[in-house]
């Protein structure tokens, strides 16, 4: 009798085991749904009827639920991505290892190596190992860009170095980068430069200075009028413009009675401010000048080579320009040849212009890429166009779900995700929203299976 208790026992502690080393699945055999948040695989044992549940989607069987956790996720960069979890923020890497803890208030992507943290409402960075580099004690910050930073304390800015070195103490009212180690910095409503040593290459005595250099040079305003310095302070064009605007391709649109022209880099006024209501910057050779309400193109001799007669147009690129007339979109050459007719609703602000012959249009509501010619590479079929062949695919919408197509508009993801990453598909990885939660996904459409979540 002894003995057929004694198994009874150990057949009742052995399926009591088996249960346990299921995580339960004995009991959940009929809901093999994700469980957000939970390392504990939910898969029940019928493999081939959670099959059959999921064939309308065949990608999402490689969908676990270690795999799409997180609430936010900002794409990778330097090899890791950024991950937010019930209100916290870590990174993850290419292996799906949670590298650096989920801690943080805020977090973003590393660019040199860095990235900025917040904690307890104040930034620093941190490195790759998770070691705080710039202690966590700033208002505002930039990302670090040729080693130095812009940071902000107590309402006043400044710039520090990689290693958290102040090398401009947070004093100044405005800081922004404009060139190659030039800072422009303003102190008592004036304006005035430094290098990236701190010194001071610009005096602060100035109205206005350009938000960039180009071409070694910057427009800067005294007393009431514009002219020209190097980023040493001399000055080379005299102060005697209304306005002056950056120099492109040795040209810089100038005012000057309520009229533009433009200048050369010796101050020729090679188009004198006598016609022109507005102008833009030369782009190929050519500069957007607008004429009694509509706009077409000079050349560099002043030579209007595109007539006036357009509602709006748009910078050249790989030999073309988006041009409006009568609320259509199409595309001129530098003959002012119509290469693409006027007829499209839409066409990308982001992508204006072609890129690597391609550009997305819309028509009648619905999106699609076209070439040089015209042609359409990838069809005006989808509700969307979300970005332009990063990595070698677009995101595009159907149906309110996102997928990706590549550059012959075969899908190649199919359209099943309720959101992607505003970084698209960066180092072989993009974010992606499914049921609700963030993960990642390689190019494959395979999902990165994320290690480590408690």
């Amino acid at each position: 009798m002894k003995k057929v208790i004694l198994i009874l026992c150990g057949i009742v502690c052995a399926i009591t085991t088996f249960a346990q080393a299921s995580g339960g699945q004995i009991v959940r055999k009929k809901t093999p749904k994700v469980v957000q948040g939970s390392n504990k695989s939910t898969q029940s044992g019928s493999h081939k009827k959670k099959e059959k549940v999921l064939k309308q989607v065949p990608t999402i069987k490689e969908q676990k639920n270690d795999s799409c956790l997180f609430s936010l996720v900002w794409g990778f960069n330097e090899g890791l991505a950024a991950v937010e979890n019930k209100g916290k923020w870590g990174y993850v890497d290419k292996n799906g290892r949670i590298i650096i803890p989920i801690i943080y208030d805020e977090a973003f992507i590393f660019k040199e190596g860095l990235a900025p943290v917040k904690l307890k409402g104040k930034w620093g960075f941190i490195d790759k190992t998770g070691q705080e580099v710039v202690p966590c004690i700033y208002d505002e910050r930039t990302l670090f860009d040729n080693g130095m930073t812009i940071v902000s304390l107590n309402g006043k800015k400044g710039f520090i170095d990689k290693i958290g070195r102040v090398v401009v103490p947070c004093e100044y009212e405005s800081i922004d980068y404009i060139d190659n180690g030039i800072f422009r910095i303003k102190l008592n409503g004036k304006w005035g430069c430094v290098d990236k040593t701190g010194r001071i290459v610009i005096p602060l005595k100035y109205e206005m200075i350009g938000r960039s250099i180009h071409e070694g040079i910057v427009p800067v305003e005294f007393n009431g009028k514009w002219g020209v310095m190097d980023k040493g302070g001399q000055v080379i064009i005299p102060f005697k413009y209304g306005h002056i605007s950056s120099f492109s391709e040795g040209m810089a649109p100038m005012r000057n009675n309520g009229k533009w022209g433009f200048i050369d880099k010796n101050g020729k006024e090679i188009i004198p401010y006598k016609y022109y209501e507005d102008v833009y910057d030369y782009s190929e050779g050519m500069a957007e000048v607008k004429f009694k309400g509509k706009w077409g193109f000079v050349d560099k001799t002043g030579r209007e080579v595109i007539p006036c007669k357009y509602d709006q147009t748009f910078p050249f690129s790989e030999g073309l320009a988006q041009v409006v007339l009568n609320g259509k979109k199409g595309f001129i050459d530098k003959t002012g040849r119509e290469v693409i007719p006027c007829r499209y609703d839409y066409i990308s602000p982001y992508t204006y212009k072609f890129t690597d012959g391609l550009v997305i249009v819309g028509l009648n509501g619905k999106e699609g890429f076209i070439d040089k010619t015209g042609h359409e590479v990838i069809p005006l079929i989808y509700d969307g166009v979300r970005s332009f062949f990063h990595e070698g695919y677009a995101w595009v919408k159907m149906k309110n779900k996102w997928g990706c197509v590549d550059k012959t508009g075969r899908e190649v993801i199919p359209c099943i995700y309720e959101d992607v990453d505003v970084w698209d598909f960066r180092e072989g990885f993009s974010g992606v929203k499914l049921n609700g939660k963030w993960g990642f996904i390689d190019k494959k459409g395979k999902f990165l299976r994320i290690n480590g979540m408690k």
